[in-house]
């Protein structure tokens, strides 16, 4: 009998890893079109189901969870004498929130009116929130009416916005509104611009990865009858956060960023991304690009191409030594990596093929970029022994990826 996820546009998903790390089933994929063919089906045991059918399913069911049932739409499916739905999504949305908030008494703000804001709004209630405000592009109350909800105690993003590969978008602003916690149920990429914005305010976050491991979790204890310990469920975390998210090296040009991360792509199964190296098979040679287009160009290009890797998963990127000095470079980066500074004394930096050290002098290039260098970075090291650098981030990267 099978297991799998229903539903379309299927490759990003996280749901057959984490069933497998489960260990009691093979997790496979089904991407239909048929769902009249789907449901006459006579090899499946239990399905989750994802965009666009949690609805749609529906009507193929036999009978519905109470939590399904009030929801309007359901995320798990098992299938035996009779075909039963449940929604295992408003679990793991408890189990999100509750680790960092109680709702009790608050005044709650959901992001969107799909399915997932549906969920959003049991969850709230279940909790015992004091006041529930659903705001959207074309409800009643808009985005943009930011006094209406600018006073919200807590904020929940259910909508798809910002997720891979639209990333870095966001249908509000942090500014006006400046709540005490805040939770987006997109988990690809690690940190949307929201949580990225929570971060530089200080505010609690969250993402949806616990949220989708909890779910996952329940779904499968309603697959197989069996009970899983909450320990699980981080230790699932864990396991995904460090094999999915990235380490980024920055820091002076010459300051051994590239033979750095050389070394912890081999000790890792992480893959090797060399900004200037990518740039150097697609552009041309980058002393040539500053002598003939100039340093503003390659800074365009070089941030075009830090987007495009930035967005991927299980990557050790190594910068160009410039590349702090674009603002936006900031969130390409920080959306799915741990961003280390590595540093030598003057002295010891390479100035070999550096052309920024042609029109600049060392001690100019530091005392213009040392404080960038502080802010795009999570961690600094002193980069004295390339392989025990290595092997020092390697361990923080294990550490800090747990939170």
């Amino acid at each position: 009998m099978k297991y799998g996820l229903l539903g379309k546009s299927l490759k990003h998903s996280y749901s057959k890893e984490i069933h497998e790390l489960l260990g009691y089933y093979k997790y496979e994929y089904f991407e239909e079109d048929d769902l009249d063919k789907f449901f006459q089906r006579k090899d499946i045991n239990g399905i989750n189901v994802t965009i666009p059918y949690k609805e749609d399913v529906i009507k193929y069911l036999d009978e519905m969870s109470e939590d399904a049932k009030k929801i309007g739409c359901v995320n798990t499916i098992k299938f035996s004498d009779t075909i039963k739905g449940y929604n295992t999504d408003i679990d793991g949305m408890e189990y999100m929130i509750s680790r960092i908030v109680d709702l009790k008494g608050k005044e709650v703000v959901i992001l969107g009116d799909g399915a997932t804001s549906k969920t959003a709004v049991e969850c709230a209630k279940r909790l015992q929130a004091r006041t529930i405000k659903v705001i959207s592009r074309k409800g009643e109350h808009k985005f943009e009416d930011v006094d209406y909800y600018k006073n919200c105690d807590v904020l929940i993003n259910a909508t798809p916005v910002g997720m891979y590969p639209n990333n870095l978008k966001s249908v509000i602003k942090l500014g006006k509104i400046r709540p005490e916690a805040v939770f987006d149920v997109i988990y690809n990429p690690n940190k949307t611009s929201l949580l990225m914005d929570c971060d530089r305010l200080k505010i609690p976050n969250d993402n949806g990865l616990r949220m989708l491991v909890y779910q996952a979790v329940k779904a499968c204890e309603i697959f197989t009858s069996k009970q899983i310990d909450d320990d699980v469920v981080e230790n699932i975390v864990q396991k995904i956060r460090t094999k999915n998210m990235n380490i980024a090296l920055v820091g002076m040009p010459g300051s051994g960023k590239s033979t750095v991360a050389k070394i912890i792509a081999k000790n890792t199964d992480k893959k090797l991304v060399d900004i200037d190296k990518i740039i150097t098979q697609r552009y041309g040679n980058i002393n040539d690009i500053f002598a003939v287009q100039g340093e503003k160009y390659f800074r365009k290009i070089e941030s075009e191409v830090l987007e495009e890797f930035s967005k991927e998963k299980n990557l050790i990127i190594a910068t160009g030594g410039g590349a702090v000095t674009v603002k936006k470079n900031f969130y390409y980066l920080h959306q799915n990596s741990v961003v280390y500074w590595i540093d030598r004394p003057n002295s010891k930096l390479s100035r070999k093929n550096r052309p920024i050290y042609k029109t600049n002098t060392m001690r100019e290039i530091r005392q213009n970029r040392n404080y960038l260098y502080r802010r795009f970075s999570d961690k600094y090291f002193n980069n004295y022994n390339a392989k025990i650098t290595a092997k020092l981030i390697v361990e923080d990267f294990n550490e800090t990826i747990y939170y």
